[in-house]
């Protein structure tokens, strides 16, 4: 199954007929057909059983379209379907070219022919009689009987559809849907297989999964830990199910950036360079490689196979360093691309590799293979992605976009940034002659569960058939008709208000860590801090979720709603959690007054600040069992411990404060004098103050006199001043050893302890960078705290410094920042010297959104 070639011109000639059209009519399908002309009246059936009458040779080529039909007749309960039909059925499904009363037919009904279809496109007409389906091939059959099925799914009066007249066909060549099953969950076989039924019935016809780790081989049978990896048998029987659904399964192994899942296993730590990539310049790299695609490239039929080779930032840095001194960087990127391009080659495969870095060292692309095909990626909203296309599509070589689902480490994707990612890149995709879409579903974090990314899948979906589609308002309405039955829009509008908590300060952009921040404060801390800025607008967005998921009546795939209501119930208990903590704080700080001489009040208010704490803890031992439940019904048991241990954490929190307030109510029962608020870890305060929590953190490194005089441990990277680390930066160590920047993120509210996050160590230093945008140049005042000395360097000039030996006090250093328009560098030198290590760090009274270590000052 390979369609047709897109041909740009079709994108501009042949434009959506929409003139016949009702204002008020929406047809639930998804993807928005290219062409509908609306007729009058209705298709209503008297009885129970509809004739169906398939006139398309072999049969068995069209079995998956049979059965999508006959489900969804079963699940909305309409009719029996007869497929023994004759003469004049009710439903004719047909391809023209293989039944010669069925060409007739279609061409009496004035569906057929038409030149546009091409290999995957449909005529689907629905009389007052009779529906008809014709296209030139199964897949385009396939793609017209999901339709129908949409309208029936979506119908306003069950069984009843309006006269419509819909001739379509994609846009895009290919359209992919690539999910990441190496870095969080992996599904298991059946959902897998829903996976492909789903996408199918949303025309895609690709599906890839990002592979590092996960393949059992014969030859490496040890690569993959016990109960996580797909054999080769089930890799082909996916393969053998797309195949039915009219998708292919295009392969893919990452065979040059990210090798950490690998390299951490012993028997291929030898393999790396960097600790994150495959060595190019050690013959057993090509060894292990070649023995990966010998079992795990035949699997696939597609005529490409994806090597990935994404962000190899090591490069250069390892044992390749003298080769790319030597003949350059790109030339060892090109040579390690051609190796394994000659690989594929003698499996009768072309090369697919993303572009990054073709991007940024344009030399390389005169060195790759002339057939090789080039991705190009990007998950930003940005209002232009051509410099992201046309130096690929100047090549010659087949060109694919990815946006994506912006899922990483979030509770759920940014649909706000999702949306204008997709919408903004296929479409002007579509100006560069790009081949193919690849929607990519990350997995980085925990919190990743793939039903909460149909909504993402179904835009790229919609956009990848129909480029002229894409209003926001028009695709909500036909998705929850087309896919849920649900004629109030249930889904769609759930979607749109948990969106809204992206806007929202404390949501810090749907960071997963959030849902983990410490809300008593760690053990052996003197105060706790809680904002509850903002926060009531989570409760208040919340609630009109839970009102509108309460009254929903989805025909179809009810499921999907619990994941949306999940995520709701998730921010409430923050919103909700942040109140009773502090509630319970002062509580006990009122029983804890010495002053105080009324027993009985006091021992209420213990018993108070008792309750609300063993509340808390009930409902987020409830959201843990909720979690593992969702978990199950889509991935394996792998990576789910490490979701629960989260929640294990926090829950031991609360559990050893509850266990403290019994025993101070014991005491008190006593006679005894209460515990301070800091003894049963309740010292907790509100404050409107908002620290940065997220960092890009590297450390630590000897300081042996703490003084100004140590080097400075960011030389290779141009020095404390002008660097500019990511998260794929690495500093090599005189000993050999290396120290990579880390994204940190403090579930202290108020401070980051480093010596939690580095563990005991003294005479030390490490280093902490976040980029501040600001809308306009403007200084403003900065306040900050630390254990011994630190040090603050903007856009390279220092700008603070206090050596002082001291405790960490929030707030106790007060400086200006002055910031340019645009992006700014903040880059801190934290020392340590023999007691606590830590630092605390804001801008008060200022406005910002950030994500993870990226801040943006509100105009």
């Amino acid at each position: 199954m390979m369609p047709r070639r897109i041909m740009v011109a079709a994108l501009v000639f042949l434009a959506p007929l929409e003139s016949h059209i009702s204002a008020q009519t929406v047809l639930p399908i998804v993807p928005k057909p290219q062409q509908v002309i609306l007729g009058r009246g209705m298709f209503r059936l008297a009885g129970s059983q509809i004739n169906i009458r398939l006139s398309a040779g072999n049969a068995a080529d069209h079995r998956t379209a049979r059965s999508s039909l006959d489900s969804a007749l079963d699940e909305l309960g309409l009719w029996t379907a007869d497929w023994t039909g004759s003469g004049n059925p009710h439903i004719w499904i047909g391809i023209p070219a293989e039944d010669a009363a069925f060409a007739d037919h279609a061409r009496k009904t004035g569906i057929w022919p038409d030149d546009h279809l091409g290999e995957e496109g449909y005529a689907l007409s629905v009389g007052r009689k009779q529906i008809t389906i014709a296209a030139t091939t199964p897949a385009g059959l396939f793609y017209g009987v999901q339709s129908l099925v949409q309208l029936l799914r979506g119908a306003e009066s069950q069984g009843q559809l309006p006269v419509v007249t819909i001739k379509d066909w994609p846009d895009f060549k290919y359209r992919a849907l690539m999910d990441d099953i190496s870095r969080g969950p992996i599904p298991t076989m059946d959902f897998f297989k829903q996976q492909i039924r789903r996408s199918a019935e949303l025309k895609m016809n690709l599906l890839s999964h990002y592979v590092e780790n996960v393949v059992v081989t014969k030859g490496h049978p040890d690569l993959t830990p016990p109960g996580t990896g797909l054999t080769l048998d089930q890799w082909a029987e996916l393969r053998d199910y797309a195949a039915d659904y009219h998708m292919d399964l295009l392969g893919n192994f990452q065979s040059f950036g990210h090798f950490a899942s690998i390299l951490k296993h012993p028997a291929y730590s030898s393999l790396g360079e960097g600790g994150r990539m495959i060595s190019p310049v050690n013959e057993d790299s090509y060894v292990f490689l070649e023995s990966i695609y010998d079992e795990f490239v035949p699997i696939f039929d597609t005529p490409w196979f994806n090597i990935n080779a994404d962000e190899t930032w090591d490069l250069g840095v390892g044992e390749s360093k003298a080769l790319v001194d030597s003949i350059g960087i790109a030339a060892v990127f090109a040579g390690h691309i051609n190796r394994l391009d000659a690989m594929m080659k003698s499996h009768g495969k072309r090369t697919m590799l993303w572009g990054d870095f073709i991007l940024a060292h344009s030399e390389s692309i005169d060195m790759l293979p002339k057939d090789a095909i080039l991705a190009t990626w990007e998950y930003d909203n940005l209002s232009s992605y051509e410099h992201l296309l046309r130096p690929l599509a100047e090549s010659g070589r087949e060109l694919f976009i990815s946006p994506g689902v912006l899922n990483s480490n979030r509770i759920m994707p940014d649909y706000i940034q999702t949306r204008g990612n997709i919408s903004g890149f296929i479409k002007e995709a579509a100006q560069f002659g790009v081949q193919g879409i690849i929607l990519t579903v990350w997995d980085d974090g925990g919190q990743a569960l793939f039903t909460k990314d149909w909504y993402g899948v179904a835009y790229s979906a919609e956009l990848s058939w129909n480029v002229a589609a894409g209003n926001q308002a028009d695709f909500d309405s036909r998705l929850d008709r087309a896919m849920y039955g649900d004629l109030e829009g249930t889904l769609a509008k759930a979607i749109n208000l948990l969106s809204r908590l992206t806007d929202l300060g404390p949501t810090q952009r749907m960071n997963e860590q959030v849902f983990m921040s410490h809300l008593v404060p760690s053990r052996g801390a003197t105060v706790g801090l809680i904002n509850l800025d903002e926060w009531d607008q989570v409760l208040e967005i919340t609630t009109a979720i839970d009102d509108l998921i309460a009254g929903a009546t989805p025909r179809s795939r009810a499921g999907d709603l619990d994941y949306v209501q999940f995520t709701a119930d998730q921010y409430r208990y923050m919103a909700e959690a942040r109140h009773d903590i502090l509630q319970a704080a002062d509580h006990y700080r009122v029983a804890s007054d010495e002053g105080a001489t009324d027993g009985d009040a006091r021992r209420q208010n213990i018993v108070k600040a008792l309750g609300l704490i063993v509340s808390v803890g009930n409902r987020l031992a409830d959201l843990r069992g909720r979690n593992t439940q969702l978990w199950l019904r889509e991935n394996r048991v792998h990576a789910l411990d490490l979701v629960q241990a989260s929640y294990d954490g926090h829950l031991a929190d609360l559990e050893e404060t509850t266990l403290l307030l019994q025993s101070a109510l014991a005491e008190f029962d006593k006679g005894s004098p209460l515990l301070r608020p800091a003894a049963v870890r309740l010292q907790v305060e509100q404050t409107r103050s908002r620290y940065f929590q997220g960092w890009l953190m590297a450390g630590p490194f000897e300081n042996d006199d703490n003084s100004a005089a140590n080097p400075d441990h960011l030389a290779q990277m141009g020095g404390i001043a002008d660097a500019r680390p990511t998260v794929y930066s690495v500093i090599d160590l005189p000993d050999g050893t290396k120290r990579p920047w880390q994204k940190i993120y403090s579930l202290d509210y108020g401070h980051l302890d480093l010596a939690r996050q580095y563990g005991p160590t003294q005479q030390a230093v490490a280093y902490a960078y976040a980029r501040i945008t600001s809308p306009k140049a403007q200084t403003i005042r900065a306040t900050l705290g630390s254990n011994s000395g630190i040090t603050a360097y903007l856009n390279g000039l220092p700008v603070h410094r206090n050596q002082a030996m001291r405790s960490l006090t929030l707030d106790e250093d007060e400086f200006e920042l002055p910031l340019v328009s645009g992006n700014n560098h903040l880059m801190l030198k934290i020392d340590q010297g023999t007691d606590g290590w830590g630092f605390s760090f804001q801008l008060p009274g200022l406005a910002f959104k950030n994500n993870k270590f990226r801040y943006y000052l509100q105009d």
